[in-house]
């Protein structure tokens, strides 16, 4: 964990991710499921972050997949027509063992 604070200078950067991460761990657990869809969960992100704008709260997103903490993945409809995206998360990752706790 020590390492990725030292990659993310940014003592309150560091919490939004944190809180980012919390933030999906928890719709998993509440809505049983292995994988988030993006679309609705950005829109989560609006509540709990209100004074970022979609770039800054997109960048979040951004960062931990840079730090491998998260995939976004595209997923194919079985109507073969449309697409959609998921957060799937990286359970080894440093981030995701230590704000899994509990």
């Amino acid at each position: 964990m020590a390492d990725i604070e030292k990659t993310v200078a940014d003592a309150d950067k560091m919490e939004d991710l944190k809180t980012c991460t919390s933030l999906i761990l928890e719709c998993l657990r509440d809505h049983k499921v292995r994988e988030v869809w993006l679309g609705p969960f950005l829109k989560t992100m609006n509540d709990i972050f209100p004074f970022k704008n979609n770039a800054e709260r997109k960048d979040l997103l951004s960062r931990l997949c840079d730090l491998g903490a998260i995939e976004i993945e595209s997923r194919q409809r079985s109507d073969d027509r449309t697409t959609y995206a998921v957060i799937v998360v990286n359970w080894k990752h440093p981030l995701i063992v230590h704000m899994n706790v509990g």
